[in-house]
């Protein structure tokens, strides 16, 4: 999907879909661009978000 809002205090992303993201607590949004397109893996247990990465 494509970036929408980040929000680092609460470090979670949102993307173009409308769902929001939780992002690990130690996890850097540094680099998270709004804009940008990622493909999301999430953990179905926990549901938080384990590997974010560029699409092509």
């Amino acid at each position: 999907g494509t970036i929408q809002p980040v929000a680092p205090t609460t470090k979670s992303v949102t993307l173009d879909d409308g769902k929001i993201y939780q992002l690990s607590p130690d996890a850097s949004v540094g680099k998270l661009k709004v804009g940008a397109k990622v493909a999301v893996t999430v953990d179905d247990k926990t549901g938080m978000v384990t590997s974010i990465k560029k699409a092509s």
